[in-house]
């Protein structure tokens, strides 16, 4: 591979405004404005409620921008029909005069959900000039199915947080009704159009769960998005620059960043529970975006487990380094998830941040996860961190050499892994007492820095 993951996503964006203005000038100059779409995908007919849905393989390792049809390919032609049954068909769209922008989703795609005001805005501005469609496709994180993105089971801490847990649909009809549920519980400005049964649109097109595709009025891809308006890609640019309305997005790279913990850099979960463990990356300048290469530079995971990156998407975990632009002022949440085996064992990894355009610009951060507190006394070191008395009935007297400690606060947590409480370090101070007389008689696992030790409160 000539390039890293980073800059060939680098130089894709960099590239994609040249490569429109150039297909712009093919447009307005050489463009005989009839629509030719490819051969037929299907579907022929409106599928009935009942038709099971085929077996849907998997499309692990993301990289969405390079998979399937690309800028200035021809598209096939499709027929795809709306919850009330209506038909589209891609051919007598584009005859109408007018481009048309296709966007897939799945209402279990966190991700789409938090870009459908951007799709929205979009018919707004645009509606007159073009025609905008959701393309409905498989779910990307349904409970208790495996996602077809990660082959494993990825419900997403946001679907829970949503109350948005669904099933993988059997059948055409359960598809409907996830639509259905959508459109129930999000403003949805846009016609959805529903893949067929055996999943035509999202195999032929080999499209992620939020990919985009702005066709001209020929059936040629003008636009692609692998993830629609991921930073610094820009589908509003897009239309604009197809349109002949201008061809300037603002996108700069001479920013800096900063990226601070949200939450501690270790984490103790029960085995075969996802730990999260988040941070944020801010811009710093007020005036230039910046790129912001981001990789495991190191990791020692166990076999069975898995990690993935996560900032407004979350990558498979065969993605190792990925980039992320942010605009001038802006910040954006970083989340490392752990995915973890019934078998206790702990496993960390080594993140690296880097300025593409400035390169001694570097963080590093180390994030570790523990599924066996008893595992966790390993880490511990006597001559940095003492507890006495132990075992403790009121008061527990927790000494310690304030330089060991990567942070300032301590956590007690039970033998299910639960915090119960914590307590900010005294600064300057090389002991803290603590209040144990609200906690039951038990076992509990003290952390301080990334020191832990093993205490009994009786």
């Amino acid at each position: 591979m000539v390039c890293s993951t980073p800059i060939r996503n680098f130089m894709s964006s960099m590239g994609k405004i040249v490569l429109l203005l150039l297909v712009h000038l093919v447009t307005v100059h050489g463009f005989s404005g009839s629509a030719q779409p490819g051969p037929s995908i299907g579907v022929y007919s409106l599928p009935g409620d009942a038709d099971l849905v085929c077996t849907i393989p998997l499309r692990t390792g993301g990289n969405f921008d390079l998979l399937g049809y690309q800028i200035s390919d021809t598209v096939p032609d499709f027929t795809m029909f709306d919850i009330n049954s209506d038909s589209v068909n891609l051919k007598t769209a584009l005859q109408s005069g007018l481009p048309v922008l296709l966007i897939t989703c799945s209402y279990t795609c966190p991700v789409y959900r938090e870009h459908l005001v951007e799709v929205n805005d979009l018919q707004s501005e645009f509606g007159n000039d073009i025609l905008i469609y959701l393309v409905y496709t498989v779910e990307a994180h349904p409970i208790v199915d495996i996602s077809p993105y990660f082959g494993y089971v990825k419900t997403t801490q946001e679907n829970y947080d949503d109350n948005i847990l669904y099933e993988q649909p059997e059948t055409y009809g359960g598809r409907k009704q996830m639509v259905s549920d959508m459109l129930s519980q999000l403003q949805v400005n846009v016609p959805v159009l529903i893949d067929g049964p055996c999943n035509n649109f999202w195999i032929n097109y080999e499209c992620g769960a939020n990919t985009a595709y702005l066709i001209r009025m020929d059936g040629v891809i003008f636009s692609k998005h692998g993830w629609f308006n991921q930073a610094p890609d820009n589908m509003k640019n897009d239309i604009n620059i197809l349109l002949g309305n201008g061809n300037g997005d603002g996108t700069t790279y001479n920013g800096h960043f900063e990226f601070t913990l949200t939450n501690d850099s270790m984490a103790i979960v029960n085995p075969g529970e996802t730990a999260y463990l988040t941070g944020t990356f801010k811009n710093t300048s007020n005036s230039q975006g910046v790129l912001i290469e981001i990789s495991k530079a190191q990791q020692t995971l166990p076999a069975d487990w898995n990690a993935s990156i996560c900032t407004d998407v979350c990558y498979s975990p065969d993605q190792d380094s990925i980039t992320l632009y942010l605009y001038p002022g802006t910040s954006q949440t970083f989340k490392l998830d752990f995915y973890t085996s019934m078998i206790a064992d702990s496993g960390d990894i080594l993140m690296r941040f880097r300025n593409y355009t400035f390169p001694d610009e570097v963080v590093t951060q180390n994030f570790k996860v523990v599924t066996n507190l008893n595992t966790a006394i390993g880490f511990s070191v006597n001559s940095s961190l003492s507890i006495f008395p132990n075992p403790s009935t009121h008061y527990l007297t927790v000494k310690m050499n304030p330089e060991a400690l990567t942070d300032q606060m301590i956590l007690l947590y039970n033998e299910a892994g639960e915090v119960m409480f914590s307590q900010k370090i005294e600064t300057n101070s090389e002991k803290t007492v603590l209040d144990l007389r609200g906690q039951k008689n038990g076992i509990y696992f003290l952390k301080a820095g990334n020191l832990i030790q093993k205490i009994v409160k009786q």
